[in-house]
Formats: C-alpha cells, sequence, structure tokens
C-alpha cells in the first residue's frame, strides 16, 4: 500500500480506477513503458504467487516471446498491440449491449449495521462489495437454500440450508469450541489474534461442525461472525475497517486451511500488525495439516479433534434421521436396533457410517455402484474426471472440463447438471470467472477414483490426461497440477514405481521442472515401497539448489530420507554419518525460526534410533567409555524433550516420542546400569536423577525414587524438576509432614518468569488446598495470562487423590448452568467452581438443573480450581 502513494497523481487515479474494478474485471495496464519504475512496482505486487487473482493482461507492442511466457507464468497474459490496435480489437470482438458499466447499488441497511458503535457510520464502498461478494455474513435471517434430508445425510450440502434446519447431529465438540473461542472473556490477557483448529479424518463431519458453530455463535450468542466460501478472500483492509466500525471482535470461520495456508497467515499477521481482535475458526484433515499448515503452527491457540460419534450424538443423530425420513433401512428395526446398527458403524467416518447404516451395505460399495449407474458415459467420464482432482479437495474449473472433455459449454447442462445432480456441486468463483465443479464430498471422491481405475494403468491415463488439460497459469490449475503430483500420493497411488517415474517425468514436461516438482518426486521415491533413496536425495537435493529460497519442507524431506537410509544402511559408520546429515537439515530449519512439531519429532526420532543401536545385547557388558557415551546420548534426548514439551505441551506425536524412548530404555539392563553407575558417581546431575526415579516409580519402588530425587536437591538445590516430582510425591503422602513441604518444593520448582507452568500449577494447587486463596489467585491470574493454546490452558490436571490415589469426590449444588458449562458449589474451601461440559459424561450432563446437588472431582487448570466428572444425585 505504501508503495501506491508514491504514483504520481495521474497515474496514481489510473491505479485507483483499476483496482477499485479489480472485483469484476481484470486489471489492464496499456500505453505505459516497464521502464517506469512505479508501473514496475505496481506489476511486481501482482506477480505474487500466494495472491488468489484472476488473469491480469499487460499490452505493448515490443513484446518478444520470451517476455510473453515469462509474463504467462506469473498469470499475466502480454498482449503484443500498439493502444490504437489492442481498442480496434475490443472495439471488433465486445458487442456495445455488453460495454455498459455496472453500477455499485449500495443497500439502503447492510445487515451489518447493527453492529456500528455509532448510527451516522456506514461501510465504505469497497467493503460493502467485500461482505457482499467475498464472505458470508452469517445471522439467523441469512437467506439460505432448503436442504433435502435425505441429501443432506449422504454428504451434498454447499451452504447453511442444512445447518439452519437443524438437520446436523448435536456434537460436543461444538459447545467446546463455542465456548472457548467465542464465549470466552474479553480480558487484558486474552490475544488480538486466535486461530482455533478443528481436525480429522476425512468424513468425519469437521465442515459441518465448523458451521455449526459459525451459525450458533451468529443466531444464539450475537456474535459478528463471517464465513469465507471457497470462492472467497481474506481481505485485511476490509476487515481492519469493519472492525474500526463496529468495535468489537470479529470471528471469521474458514474451511480447509491447507488450500489457504500462506494466506491466512499473511492475514493474521497484518490483523496483528493493526491490533484488531479477530478469531479464525478453520479445518482441516489431520494429514493435510501436518505437512501443508506449518505457516500456521506459531498462529494456532488451540487444535480440537473431531473424531467418532459418541453414544448420546448417535442417539440424537438417529432422532433426526427419523423425523426427517432419513432411516433408510433403519426404520424396519426397533430404536435400540438402530443404535447397535449406527454404533457399529461409528469408529469409522461419520459419513461412512451414515451410508453404510441406512442402506446395509459397505461403503465402497454404495459409491461404485452410484458411480456405475451414472448415464450417459460422457457424464459418467465427467465425474470421474471431476472426482480425480477433488479427492485433493480442490475444485474442477469448467475450462478445463471443457477442454479435456471436448464438450461444449453449451452442452454442459445436457450433459453435465441433469445426469449428476446431487452428485456434483457447481458454484461460479469470480475471481477466476469460472463454473467450479466437486463431488459432494473430497472423501467420497477418492473412492471414485479408486474404485473407477482399478490398475495403475488406468491412473496413469486418467492423471495423464488431466495433467495435459490443465493450464498452470491459472491459479486453481495449478494447485490442481500439484495436487495430481503430490509424491506421497503417488506412491500411494501406484503399485508400479516405474509408472510413477514415468508420471513424473511428463509432468516434467508438460508443467516444466521446478523445485516443487523435483521436491514431490523425491518424496515419492522416499515413500513408494520401491523407491530408491539415492535417486531420491539426487532429486531433492536438485529441487534444493533451483528452490528460491531456503524451503523448510525441502530441508525436512532431506532430513527424513536420511534417517530412512540411516535404517537402512549395513554399515555403522554410515550409519552414524547419515544421522549426522539429518540432524544438519533439521538445524537449518530451527534457524528458520519456524520450530514446527513435525520437525522437533523428526529431531527426537533420529536421536532415538541412534540410542537404540547404543543399547547393549542382552548379556554384553558395557566398557566405560561405550557407558559414557550411552548415558551422554540419554542426556541430550532427556534435554530435547524438556524443551519439546514446553514448545508443544500434550502434542501427541511428542508424547509417543517419548513412550518409545521409555519403553526403549526401560528393556535394557545394561542401560539402566550404566544410569545407576553415573549417577553414583555424579549425583549432581539432574536429568539422571529424573530418568532414574522415573524408572524405580514405574517399578512400584517409590522410597528409591524419592531418594534419588531428594539426593539431587540437596547437592542442586535450583534442580527444579526435581523439586517438582518430590512435590508431587509429597502431595498425596499419607504423612502430613511430607504434605506440608510440598508447598516448598512447588515453589522451588520454577523461577519468577520462566516457562515451568504445571509446576506453578501444582504450586497454585497446593496454596489453594492449604486455604491460601489470596495467594492461590495470584498465580491462577499469571498462568491464565500466559502465551499458551486455550486447550493447554483449560485441560483439568492435577486431581485431587486420596493416599490411595483415588480421586476424591466432593458433594454441592449446581449454582448456574450456561451453554457448555456450569458452576458448581464447593462448601469444603468456599468456592463456585467451574465445570466444562467436555470433562463430564453427556449423559450426566443432560441431567443437571440449577440447585440440584452433584457430586464431582476437584482438578485444576491454569485458570484455577475446576469441577469435572460431575454426577447428579437422583
Amino acid at each position: 500500500m505504501g508503495r501506491r502513494r508514491r504514483l504520481p497523481k495521474n497515474r496514481q487515479r489510473l491505479f485507483d480506477t483499476l483496482r477499485g474494478s479489480a472485483y469484476e474485471t481484470p486489471i489492464i495496464f496499456c500505453g505505459y513503458s516497464l521502464d517506469d519504475p512505479n508501473i514496475r512496482t505496481v506489476l511486481f505486487d501482482l506477480m505474487n504467487e500466494d495472491i488468489r487473482r484472476p488473469t491480469y493482461y499487460t499490452v505493448s507492442p515490443h513484446f518478444d516471446d520470451i517476455e510473453i511466457r515469462s509474463f504467462a507464468r506469473q498469470r499475466i497474459s502480454a498482449i503484443p498491440l500498439t493502444f490504437q490496435a489492442f481498442l480496434e480489437e475490443l472495439d471488433r470482438q465486445i458487442a456495445k449491449p455488453k460495454r455498459s458499466l455496472g453500477l455499485f447499488a449500495m443497500s439502503k441497511t447492510s445487515t451489518v449495521a447493527k453492529f456500528f458503535v455509532a448510527h451516522d457510520r456506514s461501510l465504505s464502498e469497497a467493503t460493502a462489495t467485500y461482505l457482499e461478494k467475498d464472505v458470508i455474513h452469517i445471522r439467523r435471517d441469512l437467506p439460505v437454500e432448503a436442504a433435502k434430508p435425505t441429501e443432506f445425510y449422504k454428504g451434498y450440502d454447499v451452504g447453511f440450508g442444512g445447518i439452519a434446519a437443524e438437520l446436523d447431529a448435536k456434537r460436543k465438540i461444538a459447545d467446546t469450541i463455542l465456548v472457548d473461542a467465542v464465549l470466552s472473556e474479553e480480558t487484558s490477557t486474552r490475544r488480538d489474534v486466535e486461530l482455533f483448529v478443528l481436525k480429522g479424518a476425512a468424513g468425519n463431519g469437521k465442515t459441518t461442525v465448523l458451521k455449526r458453530v459459525a451459525w450458533d455463535a451468529a443466531a444464539s450468542f450475537g456474535a459478528l461472525v463471517l464465513f469465507v466460501p471457497e470462492s472467497g478472500a481474506l481481505i485485511a483492509e476490509r476487515v481492519s475497517e469493519l472492525s474500526l466500525l463496529t468495535d468489537r471482535r470479529i470471528f471469521i470461520c474458514v474451511d480447509r486451511a491447507a488450500l489457504r495456508a500462506n494466506e491466512l497467515a499473511r492475514f493474521m499477521r497484518q490483523m496483528a500488525a493493526d491490533r484488531v481482535k479477530v478469531t479464525i475458526i478453520t479445518a482441516e484433515r489431520d494429514s493435510e495439516w501436518n505437512t501443508r499448515c506449518e505457516a500456521l503452527e506459531e498462529f494456532v491457540t488451540a487444535s480440537h479433534a473431531v473424531r467418532y460419534l459418541s453414544d448420546d450424538e448417535i442417539r440424537d443423530l438417529l432422532e433426526r434421521l427419523e423425523k426427517h425420513g432419513s432411516l433408510g433401512l433403519l426404520a424396519e428395526q426397533s430404536p435400540q436396533q438402530r443404535f447397535v446398527a449406527l454404533n457399529e458403524r461409528a469408529q469409522r467416518q461419520l459419513l461412512v457410517a451414515l451410508h453404510e447404516a441406512t442402506q446395509g451395505r459397505p461403503f465402497e460399495d454404495i459409491i461404485a455402484d452410484e458411480y456405475a449407474r451414472i448415464m450417459p458415459p460422457e457424464a459418467q467420464n465427467l465425474y470421474l474426471d471431476i472426482c480425480t482432482l477433488h479427492r485433493f479437495g480442490v475444485g474442477v474449473r469448467a475450462g478445463v472440463i471443457s477442454r479435456i472433455s471436448g464438450i461444449r459449454f453449451e452442452d454442459f447442462q445436457r450433459s453435465l447438471f441433469l445426469p449428476l445432480e446431487n452428485i456434483v456441486s457447481a458454484t461460479f468463483d469470480r475471481f477466476i470467472k469460472d463454473m467450479v465443479y466437486r463431488a459432494r464430498h473430497q472423501h467420497v471422491a477418492e473412492i471414485v477414483f479408486m474404485e473407477a481405475l482399478k490398475t495403475d494403468e488406468d491412473k496413469f491415463n486418467q492423471i495423464l490426461r488431466l495433467l495435459r488439460g490443465l493450464n498452470v497459469n491459472f491459479g486453481i490449475d495449478k494447485e490442481a497440477f500439484g495436487n495430481l503430483t503430490r509424491g506421497r500420493a503417488i506412491a500411494q497411488a501406484f503399485r508400479s514405481v516405474d509408472m510413477g517415474r514415468a508420471l513424473f517425468k511428463l509432468a516434467a514436461e508438460i508443467g516444466g521442472e521446478d523445485a516443487y516438482l523435483l521436491h514431490q518426486e523425491g518424496n515419492f521415491e522416499i515413500n513408494h515401497h520401491g523407491g530408491d533413496l539415492d535417486r531420491a536425495e539426487t532429486l531433492l537435493k536438485k529441487a534444493e539448489a533451483i528452490a528460491t529460497h531456503n524451503d523448510p519442507s525441502i530441508q525436512h524431506s532431506l532430513a527424513n530420507l536420511y534417517r530412512k537410509k540411516a535404517l537402512e544402511e549395513p554399515n555403522e559408520l554410515l550409519r552414524k554419518e547419515l544421522r549426522q546429515r539429518a540432524l544438519s537439515r533439521l538445524r537449518l530449519q530451527d534457524a528458520s525460526g519456524r520450530n514446527h512439531v513435525y520437525t522437533v519429532n523428526t529431531k527426537l526420532l533420529v536421536l532415538i534410533d541412534g540410542l537404540k543401536e547404543m543399547l547393549p545385547a542382552n548379556g554384553t557388558k558395557l566398557d566405560p567409555p561405550a557407558e559414557r557415551v550411552l548415558v551422554d546420548r540419554m542426556k541430550e534426548i532427556e534435554t530435547e524433550f524438556v524443551t519439546a514439551h514446553q514448545m508443544f505441551p500434550d502434542d501427541e506425536y511428542i508424547l509417543s516420542a517419548e513412550a518409545n524412548y521409555r519403553t526403549a530404555i526401560s528393556e535394557h539392563p545394561k542401560a539402566l546400569a550404566a544410569l545407576e553407575k553415573a549417577f553414583t558417581t555424579n549425583p549432581r546431575q539432574e536429568w539422571l536423577a529424573l530418568r532414574l526415579a522415573s524408572h524405580y516409580e514405574s517399578a512400584g519402588r517409590l522410597p528409591e525414587a524419592k531418594a534419588v530425587l531428594l539426593k539431587v536437591t540437596h547437592e542442586v538445590p535450583t534442580a527444579k524438576q526435581a523439586h517438582f516430582r518430590v512435590g508431587q510425591m509429597n502431595a498425596n503422602s499419607g504423612n502430613e509432614t511430607e504434605r506440608r513441604t510440598s508447598l516448598q518444593h512447588f515453589r522451588s520448582a520454577f523461577s519468577n518468569g520462566d516457562t515451568n507452568y504445571i509446576a506453578q500449577l501444582w504450586y497454585g494447587r497446593q496454596l489453594f488446598l492449604d486455604l491460601q486463596f489470596q495467594e492461590a489467585d495470584k498465580v491462577f491470574e499469571h498462568l491464565s495470562g500466559t502465551k499458551i493454546t486455550s486447550a493447554t490452558k483449560l485441560k483439568p490436571r492435577a486431581i485431587l487423590t486420596d493416599t490411595n490415589g483415588s480421586s476424591v469426590r466432593f458433594r454441592g449444588d449446581v449454582v448456574t448452568i450456561e451453554a457448555g458449562y456450569t458452576f458448581v458449589q464447593n462448601k469444603e474451601y468456599g468456592r463456585n467452581l467451574f465445570s466444562h461440559e467436555a470433562n463430564s459424561d453427556a449423559s450426566e450432563w443432560a441431567k443437571l438443573k440449577v440447585g440440584a446437588e452433584v457430586t464431582y472431582e476437584l482438578a485444576f487448570n491454569f485458570k484455577g480450581p475446576c469441577a469435572v466428572s460431575l454426577r447428579s444425585i437422583e
């Protein structure tokens, strides 16, 4: 934006005029020399490949073939004409009735006007257009297309009709998101910019949950909610203006985060810079998030898993199916039989469970039969083309379909819409000025592709035909080309490694050899069972050499390659060298400033691989030098785990790697003996004491575990983790003297300003239990303001137990009941305790009434004491 202000006045007016029409008309630069630095600056901005936009045009009589091809790669069509010839050509090709300019008609009352802090304020024309064309303002009176229940339950729903009609089953996860993201208090410690992520497998209902959260946030809780459709855009200037006019937090729901990762990251950085309060709620498959959303990790406030249906969710869904006549074969069964039939399939994707329970056949058979029944064959082929692309979540342009199939646009209604009604959705994407087609669900598209194309040759010919029909100068085509050539997907699709290699060779001929394609071919070699790791290394290094910047994803692929080569290498020295190469590549990622969880996890796995190799076989005696090396490696791994847990608390990958490491140590007595010997020699090493104590504790040798920990705290009074573990042991001790000492151990487990948050939580817990409420409140107030995810802050921990380790249950009355949470009385401590719905059984939660007596367990989160596992006293 700063660059625009430096343009001369006459050219500024030209640029503003052109940019103001960008919503409907591609920008045309003509009559100005490209030697003009102002025009070049504008063009450089337009050449940013991360910006989603239509093709632009530039006109000059001096363009040669090289320049034309160069511009084409940036989605700019260079027209080699004079300005006069250009206008004459326009005059010939555009009929006069089509030349009239469209007028912007500002609605008398904007749907967001009720949120304005002053009645005399109004939206700018650009923001009004943005609200009309780029996003959907969610509200109770939003015009929606009525949804057909039978089609909705098959996964076909392109709007909010099914949500407005409450066809969707009530999911607990939706209430959790509403409480955490929408109903959370606007305190001084709350981040201006938040990102909440819904993750899950394909077909688990992520999109439906996202829409339900958007709808309830707006309709039930009066939030200002914008939903960004696939053809929409995130424009910081427009949201900033809306924030200024309303002076409130704006909630933006965006599906398929992987398709917008860079766009989302830029948007959130700009929002943070402008101090705009905005909460983004998005959804993505686990696998897609893990591999394509690295740019978003730094912004994540909390991640929530959309998994399988609970018993109560199954019953609710069955009631809705019955109400809307969509039970199918279940209609002939009793309510209990229906529950059993659906429950048997509920451990699979929701979409699969619905089809199989109501139609009584395997999901794959249902989809394959649906595909086989499509007539005429041309429509069936069109559907296969759409599914081949949409299995990656990318829609198919009408222009692509026309070029590949040879079907004229005017024949689409006959050949596509009627035979594929309720199987394919069609939307107009105003950015690319074209219709975009999709299967009714991405998971369905995957099944159609695999069922219709049984052999490698069939898949090869199908993918190649599509690649040849794509125009990579279009953003959506370029993305489709990239998805079709994704290395891991090609490895999964083809049994023959030669067939996959042939496809990459032809793809390079079609789209040009670039860093991305080389990277994906390298990944193909790594992931295919018949792949060549040496060939993968050559490809990845070539990709690294021609990449325009230090691509962290290439470095991570190289690290994974070297780890895999090390696991297969028989020579010990080469194995060590390969692992060092892997760690070196991971350090390059660390240097980029992006501490992605998968980078940290891969580093841990490489270190653990090396440790396992060093562990002696049973009966083998370690000499002193070997013992020292083994202990040093364990120290390195322990240190990495401490850092990993601070960076990514409760992450499942880190926890899994740690379990792998613990198992490796516990299964080798010689490793334990080396640790014991090292600790005896030098009891000042805290990490050694922690490892030994953990082993003794898991073996039931508690006195020995505590003795080791006390020894190191005596030798090193600043051994924080050791103090923490002693504090935990003493807090649950049957000895009153030991219980009293736990408070001091917890206080010694952290320093003011450090990140030992769990130790601080236990310190606050002990203060609370010792009735020092004022001091406890200060601790929890500090913890609630720390920069960690909401999910970590709200996770219940440190449940109060008796000396036998059994949880203590309290009795109290329900004080208030709100959406998703309640407060219950605690007579022992004179406090009303917060309780989240997610932390109690759904059937018990449904029984709660204000004034009713309940029992519960006392736990603690970063905000203070809370009640969990509520049970109603009948």
